[in-house]
């Protein structure tokens, strides 16, 4: 459906707006994170002016549900969805947040995985990242960041000394930014939902598009825009915030982690 608009010459707003969709709702549309209504491929296509019977049988057979959705075997869409997205809600108890990490930091942990990934591969990821992180910094109408990630994550060994020493700057510098908020959990909370895994929170401007979660696994990532499950997880995360140090502590102990490298 994207390769569809785009072939018309129409930005994401410009066919949202035609459709009477917001864009955060056509971007999932697209991203296929939400799922598809037959007679809105029809609309779709009628704007498009184009037409695909396979993509109207698709759209039928989405309704039903594979074994495979509960195993997470979907398109993820993430990036597309995090583009749309006003306000991010993320726990990572293993490694820093991916929208704080730097290149170097980035880097290290592709290669360090046991799947074998070619340079051109783990280059254009690096890059994407690089590219979502500007939002950070928009002057205009900045991407807030509300991060949480565990003292443990910060003194994961990734790459060298090096490039812990600049993740750790890196961290203090987006600490800094009024629209991040990072905090870190001490070992000393003991056991806590967060163990379970990490996951992200993705909230849009328009108020009736709710929120999306999506939470990876071994097996790969899963998303989720049910009422039930996002109250869970904001639940969750409040209280993760809640146990964590305060903005203050946590680039406190930032700053203790760089100096002792």
């Amino acid at each position: 459906m994207r390769a569809m608009r785009e072939g018309a010459g129409l930005t994401l707003e410009a066919a949202a707006a035609a459709l009477d969709f917001s864009s955060s709702k056509l971007a999932r549309l697209e991203a296929g994170v939400q799922g598809i209504d037959v007679h809105w491929v029809r609309s779709m296509m009628d704007l498009y002016d184009q037409r695909d019977d396979e993509l109207v049988e698709m759209a039928r057979r989405s309704k039903q549900k594979g074994w495979w959705h509960k195993h997470g075997f979907n398109d993820q869409g993430y990036v597309g969805l995090e583009t749309e997205a006003v306000l991010v809600h993320c726990f990572y108890a293993a490694l820093v947040p991916g929208l704080l990490q730097t290149d170097e930091y980035a880097r290290a942990v592709f290669k360090g995985s046991h799947v074998r990934r070619s340079e051109e591969w783990i280059n254009s990821q690096v890059t994407v990242r690089a590219h979502r992180q500007r939002r950070l910094h928009d002057a205009a109408k900045p991407l807030r960041l509300n991060a949480v990630t565990t003292d443990s994550a910060l003194r994961q060994c990734i790459g060298d000394a090096h490039v812990l020493r600049r993740q750790m700057q890196r961290l203090l510098e987006l600490a800094a930014l009024p629209s991040v908020e990072f905090r870190i959990l001490p070992a000393a909370a003991g056991m806590h939902d967060g163990l379970n895994g990490p996951f992200t929170m993705l909230h849009f401007a328009e108020p009736e598009d709710g929120a999306v979660v999506y939470a990876e696994h071994a097996l790969g990532a899963i998303h989720t825009d049910k009422p039930s499950e996002v109250h869970a997880c904001r639940v969750k995360f409040e209280h993760l915030r809640t146990i964590a140090l305060s903005p203050a502590d946590s680039t406190a102990v930032v700053g203790e982690v760089m100096n002792a490298l």
